[in-house]
Protein backbone atom coordinates (compact mmCIF):
# COMPACT_ATOMS: atom_id res chain seq x y z
CA UNK A 1 0.00 0.00 0.00
CA UNK A 2 2.74 2.37 0.80
CA UNK A 3 4.24 1.74 -2.38
CA UNK A 4 1.16 2.92 -4.16
CA UNK A 5 0.78 5.80 -2.52
CA UNK A 6 4.63 6.83 -3.42
CA UNK A 7 4.29 5.95 -7.28
CA UNK A 8 1.24 8.04 -6.98
CA UNK A 9 2.95 10.81 -5.31
CA UNK A 10 6.33 10.64 -7.99
CA UNK A 11 3.71 10.21 -11.14
CA UNK A 12 1.48 13.57 -9.64
CA UNK A 13 4.95 15.38 -9.08
CA UNK A 14 6.52 14.32 -12.30
CA UNK A 15 2.74 15.65 -14.13
CA UNK A 16 3.05 18.93 -12.27
CA UNK A 17 6.70 19.60 -13.09
CA UNK A 18 5.78 18.83 -16.93
CA UNK A 19 3.00 20.89 -17.09
CA UNK A 20 5.57 24.14 -15.89
CA UNK A 21 8.00 22.98 -18.07
CA UNK A 22 5.37 23.36 -20.84
CA UNK A 23 4.21 26.55 -19.62
CA UNK A 24 7.66 27.89 -19.37
CA UNK A 25 8.10 26.82 -22.88
CA UNK A 26 5.28 28.38 -24.37
CA UNK A 27 5.15 31.49 -22.33
CA UNK A 28 9.07 32.38 -23.76
CA UNK A 29 7.92 33.04 -26.91
CA UNK A 30 5.20 35.68 -25.51
CA UNK A 31 8.11 36.97 -22.92
CA UNK A 32 10.62 36.85 -26.53
CA UNK A 33 7.99 39.43 -28.42
CA UNK A 34 7.03 41.85 -25.04
CA UNK A 35 10.84 42.57 -25.02
CA UNK A 36 10.94 42.82 -28.68
CA UNK A 37 7.89 44.96 -28.40
CA UNK A 38 9.58 47.79 -25.60
CA UNK A 39 12.61 47.85 -27.45
CA UNK A 40 10.80 48.81 -30.69
CA UNK A 41 8.64 51.57 -28.71
CA UNK A 42 11.84 52.77 -27.26
CA UNK A 43 13.44 53.40 -30.94
CA UNK A 44 10.70 54.44 -31.99
CA UNK A 45 10.65 57.16 -28.62
CA UNK A 46 14.01 58.47 -29.75
CA UNK A 47 12.75 58.84 -33.55
CA UNK A 48 14.65 58.10 -36.65
CA UNK A 49 18.29 58.95 -36.08
CA UNK A 50 19.63 57.95 -39.49
CA UNK A 51 17.72 58.27 -42.86
CA UNK A 52 20.06 57.04 -45.63
CA UNK A 53 17.43 59.28 -47.82
CA UNK A 54 18.45 62.36 -45.88
CA UNK A 55 22.37 62.55 -46.77
CA UNK A 56 24.56 64.90 -48.00
CA UNK A 57 28.17 65.19 -47.72
CA UNK A 58 31.56 67.38 -48.96
CA UNK A 59 34.34 66.34 -49.63
CA UNK A 60 37.26 68.65 -50.24
CA UNK A 61 41.00 67.60 -51.58
CA UNK A 62 43.88 69.48 -51.59
CA UNK A 63 47.11 67.99 -53.34
CA UNK A 64 50.07 70.31 -54.03
CA UNK A 65 53.45 69.21 -55.04
CA UNK A 66 56.81 71.19 -56.09
CA UNK A 67 59.91 69.34 -57.92
CA UNK A 68 63.19 70.97 -59.89
CA UNK A 69 64.90 69.04 -62.24
CA UNK A 70 68.26 70.25 -64.13
CA UNK A 71 71.63 68.01 -64.85
CA UNK A 72 74.31 70.23 -64.38
CA UNK A 73 75.78 73.75 -65.96
CA UNK A 74 73.48 76.69 -65.60
CA UNK A 75 69.77 76.11 -64.09
CA UNK A 76 67.33 79.04 -63.08
CA UNK A 77 70.48 81.70 -62.72
CA UNK A 78 72.53 78.76 -60.33
CA UNK A 79 75.41 76.79 -61.86
CA UNK A 80 74.93 73.71 -61.01
CA UNK A 81 78.27 70.88 -61.17
CA UNK A 82 77.78 68.36 -64.26
CA UNK A 83 76.38 64.57 -63.07
CA UNK A 84 74.26 66.38 -60.55
CA UNK A 85 70.81 66.00 -61.07
CA UNK A 86 67.52 69.05 -59.57
CA UNK A 87 64.46 68.72 -60.31
CA UNK A 88 61.89 71.63 -60.21
CA UNK A 89 58.01 71.77 -60.98
CA UNK A 90 55.47 72.90 -59.15
CA UNK A 91 51.57 71.40 -59.38
CA UNK A 92 48.72 72.17 -56.99
CA UNK A 93 45.15 70.41 -57.86
CA UNK A 94 41.77 71.26 -55.45
CA UNK A 95 38.93 68.67 -56.18
CA UNK A 96 35.60 69.84 -54.26
CA UNK A 97 32.92 67.39 -54.59
CA UNK A 98 29.60 67.74 -52.64
CA UNK A 99 27.13 64.90 -52.67
CA UNK A 100 23.03 65.24 -51.67
CA UNK A 101 20.29 62.59 -51.37
CA UNK A 102 16.87 63.87 -50.65
CA UNK A 103 13.94 61.62 -51.30
CA UNK A 104 11.28 62.32 -48.48
CA UNK A 105 9.76 58.79 -47.83
CA UNK A 106 6.62 58.76 -46.36
CA UNK A 107 7.25 58.13 -42.98
CA UNK A 108 4.89 55.42 -41.05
Amino acid sequence: MFIKNRAQSIMEYSIVLSVVIAALLVMQFYIKRAYQGRLKQEADEVGQQYSPGHTSSQIVTNTSSTSTTCTGGECWGEDIDFGVTVIKSSTSTTVRKREGVDSFAAED
